[in-house]
C-alpha cells in the first residue's frame, strides 16, 4: 500500500508538471496573439490613412 502511494504521488507530480507546462504554453500563445493583433491594428490604421490621403488627392485634383 505504501509503495502504491509513492507511485501515485509520482504520477500526480508528473501530471501537475504537464498541466503547468500546458498553462504556460497557452499563456504564451495568448500573448503572441495579442502582439500580432496590435501589430495588425497599427497596419490597418496606416492602410486606412493611406486610402484617405489618396481620396483627398483625387478630390483635390478633380477641382482644378
Amino acid at each position: 500500500e505504501a509503495e502504491r502511494g509513492i507511485i501515485d504521488l509520482e504520477t500526480l507530480k508528473q501530471t501537475n508538471q504537464s498541466l503547468m507546462d500546458t498553462i504556460n504554453e497557452v499563456m504564451k500563445i495568448q500573448e503572441d496573439g495579442r502582439q500580432k493583433r496590435a501589430a495588425a491594428e497599427v497596419e490597418l490604421v496606416q492602410l486606412e490613412n493611406d486610402i484617405k490621403k489618396k481620396m483627398l488627392e483625387l478630390s483635390a485634383g478633380g477641382q482644378h
